[in-house]
């Protein structure tokens, strides 16, 4: 048994990496001669960063944006945005279906939109034309 990164797993010969295949396991590719490629790791406990994802159909338009932007189908999300370096910039209840965003207050870049519901998450990519 072998812990890598907070996950133990059990295989034969030791592992390049991990690859995510589902919620709960990973593959073990080990790429040595005369042994198979891959291997079946089951995970037992809580991994994180893998959890549920809010529906599909929530948009942010136009993007890029200049100065403000318009979330559709996010009502009841908390968005917090994310500068590329991971520094949260902003914060907002989402209360209606198509809300507008104002973020003039931004410089020019790539920034990351969180929004969660009930443990849900989407993560959206944004670029800031300003």
């Amino acid at each position: 048994t072998t812990d890598v990164t907070g996950f133990t797993g059990t295989w034969d010969a030791p592992p390049a990496y991990f690859s995510p295949q589902h919620a709960s396991g990973f593959k073990a590719v080990t790429g040595i001669s005369g042994l198979p490629n891959t291997a079946a790791v089951n995970v037992s406990g809580t991994s994180t960063g893998v959890g549920e994802t809010l529906k599909a159909d929530i948009s942010a338009y136009p993007n890029p944006f200049r100065g403000s932007l318009h979330l559709t189908g996010a009502e009841g999300c908390t968005l917090t945005v994310f500068t590329s370096t991971g520094a949260a910039v902003h914060t907002q209840k989402l209360t209606a279906a198509d809300e507008t965003i104002h973020l003039e207050h931004l410089p020019t870049g790539l920034y990351l939109f969180l929004l969660e519901q009930d443990g849900k998450t989407k993560t959206m990519k944004i670029v800031n034309n300003d």
